[in-house]
């Protein structure tokens, strides 16, 4: 049996994605832990506010943390224009797959499935 995700407290997943915001943001590694990651996407990707108790404000930060562990990494040598430009790319998928969730209420047509791959 899978243990359950972590609950995420909404102003803290605001509060921190803010940090990752700022001008000097800590380092990457601690927010691409197993389980914070795992708490995020539940949380994030639940169904709404209802059932996760994330507004909107949570759910961006959520999708902007996402982001950021799963598109950078501590002392990256690339170029930073193509680390933002992945980290936007990321950014944006997952507000289309949020999206794509949110429409399809559970149910996702072949049609849904298509759209969701055409964004990637």
């Amino acid at each position: 049996m899978l243990a359950a995700a972590p609950t995420m407290n909404p102003p803290d997943v605001i509060k921190l994605a803010s940090l990752y915001k700022s001008s000097s943001p800590p380092l990457i590694h601690p927010i691409q832990h197993p389980k914070l990651l795992q708490g995020l996407v539940s949380n994030v990707f639940s169904g709404g506010p209802k059932k996760s108790g994330m507004n909107k404000q949570a759910q961006e930060a959520g999708i902007d943390l996402l982001a950021h562990a799963t598109s950078m990494y501590d002392g990256s040598e690339e170029d930073l224009g193509v680390v933002n430009a992945r980290y936007e790319a990321t950014k944006e998928a997952l507000k289309a797959a949020l999206q794509l969730g949110e429409h399809a209420q559970g149910k996702l047509s072949t049609e849904d499935a298509r759209s969701a791959y055409q964004v990637c």
